[in-house]
């Protein structure tokens, strides 16, 4: 009856506020463009084309199959993440009952965990094998036989099939079964079904800096916010959160954000003191960290929160443990606490999962929609190219130019190379491809994604003039800039009307002749 109920409340954060207005943002979109293309039209190639496994992809596909609507497609995450609760009740079930009753409440009320349970994206289901990988592990640690080895074998490919990096935390888990049970066949039962079928896409990806790496640096804070973002209800290591949750810095906000995280991180290193048979298990959660910062250091993966998924029912597990360990009166007076802020910052306006995506597709198909652009008229979308936007809007019968990430150095610079020390001297050139490109007796309309198209001119002769901040920062940020700013130079040089409506993150500049206009 208790689990039972847990599982309810669990569906219920999960469902409230599942209905996204703003549509698909980025990553989602990719998911959805890639799981809707049929096997024979480029379903595979799509794949390919990712730095991630295709697990994912493919357990996408068969929602997609019943439905495209968004709504309903989010339930694929939803579904992992309720079937969670219930495996990590089975994983604190090897300890005792407390923990395998905390550890469910724990997993249904987590902020974290139902923000991805709504999101488009592997990390639902990531968490639930990793979830199940933790079960098999202590199951077979505790009882090395055929049946537990093999559940974690599979369990730790489905790991392996569904995040490039996880192999990092499989590897340091089937580390750690080996110095635990030490059986000789142990190295040709695991070793090969796991790493040989990955290996070669995760050799490439470690030693390819990738192209979708450029907007994170690492910064050893970002440790810190993962273990506020894993027990608070607060956000904050996340690239797709939006900014607003940073200046609400209220006390109430400052509490919220570090007391779950201070007590979480307490019981977990008192569950290590205590239950010398769990310190294997922080050991892998230690080193796929440091492994992994390594990495982001040499710019090869970027430290967000989300990328360490794998490693949180461990850490759930030992805060759920170091709870069992104190007197009643402690640890239900620390639980109480604990789940009184996870709870109460649910009815805030801040709680994640009611956030906005600021860079939803939808956003820019409704903003076009409403332009009342006519087929005779001029539509330039930068960044993205026009496909981007078919789930929401039918481009057809538009005159429609794309410049975007791959061919905007073309229009800001001779060389077909952006630098910030020779931005002024490529204007020129800009306001030519300009003229050739906007007809100033037709209506143009141009679509921005603001969040990459963001420094003023002012800002760009200030990064020119120093080399420090010309590595620090990403040539498509430049380029993007440096786009917008001519485009608008050129409105006005021209004597066109130029208005600009922003919604989230995306902008639309209508540029039009002043006498058709009546001014």
């Amino acid at each position: 009856m208790y689990l039972f109920a847990v599982i309810i409340l669990g569906i219920i954060f999960r469902l409230a506020y599942i209905i996204k207005p703003e549509g698909l943002w980025n990553d989602e979109y990719v998911s959805w463009s890639i799981a809707s293309t049929s096997f024979n039209e480029g379903f595979v190639n799509g794949i390919l084309k990712q730095c991630h496994m295709p697990l994912y992809y493919l357990y996408l596909k068969i929602f997609t199959l019943i439905s495209n609507s968004d709504t309903f497609l989010r339930l694929s995450s939803v579904i992992p993440s309720i079937i969670a609760i219930y495996v990590m009740y089975k994983v604190g079930k090897t300890q005792n009952d407390f923990t395998a009753r905390t550890l469910a409440l724990l997993t249904s009320v987590s902020a974290f965990l139902i923000y991805y349970a709504q999101e488009l994206r592997f990390y639902s289901l990531l968490y639930l094998f990793s979830a199940i990988m933790l079960l098999f592990l202590i199951k077979s640690v505790n009882s090395p036989d055929k049946k537990n080895l093999t559940g974690f074998t599979i369990s730790s490919l489905l790991v392996l099939f569904t995040h490039t990096i996880g192999f990092v935390f499989v590897f340091f888990s089937v580390l750690y079964l080996i110095l635990a049970i030490k059986p000789k066949k142990i190295y040709y039962y695991i070793f090969p079904g796991l790493f040989i079928p990955a290996m070669p896409l995760v050799i490439y990806i470690f030693l390819h800096t990738g192209h979708s790496q450029w907007w994170g640096a690492f910064s050893y804070r970002s440790i810190v916010f993962m273990l506020t973002d894993f027990f608070s209800p607060i956000l904050t290591n996340n690239v797709n959160i939006p900014s607003v949750v940073f200046y609400n810095k209220g006390i109430f906000f400052a509490l919220t954000l570090i007391t779950p995280a201070i007590i979480s991180t307490g019981f977990i290193l008192y569950a290590i003191i205590k239950e010398k048979s769990l310190r294997g298990l922080f050991y892998i959660t230690l080193c796929t960290t440091i492994i992994l910062s390594i990495a982001a250091l040499t710019s090869k993966f970027v430290f967000i929160t989300k990328y360490n998924i794998e490693i949180l029912p461990i850490l759930m597990l030992l805060f759920a443990t170091g709870l069992s360990k104190t007197k009643n009166i402690t640890k239900y007076a620390f639980l109480v606490l604990y789940l009184a802020f996870q709870i109460l910052y649910f009815f805030t306006p801040y709680y994640p999962s009611k956030q906005p995506r600021a860079e939803g597709n939808r956003i820019p198909a409704m903003l076009i929609a409403h332009s009342g652009i006519k087929p005779n008229d001029k539509l330039i979308i930068t960044y993205y190219n026009p496909d981007r936007f078919k789930k929401y809007i039918n481009l057809n019968g538009l005159e429609v130019t794309s410049i975007d990430k791959t061919n905007v150095a073309n229009y800001v610079s001779a060389s077909g190379k952006i630098e910030p020390s020779v931005y002024l001297r490529n204007r020129e050139f800009t306001q030519k491809k300009l003229n050739n490109l906007i007809n100033c007796e037709q209506k143009t309309f141009v679509l921005f994604l603001d969040s990459v198209a963001f420094f003023s001119d002012k800002d760009l002769r200030q990064i020119g003039t120093k080399q420090e901040y010309i590595n620090k920062v990403s040539p498509i940020y430049l380029e993007m800039s440096v786009l917008r700013n001519e485009i608008l130079s050129y409105g006005k040089k021209n004597n066109l009307d130029v208005k600009s409506t922003k919604v989230g993150s995306w902008s639309l500049v209508r540029l039009s002749h002043r006498t058709e206009e009546g001014n």
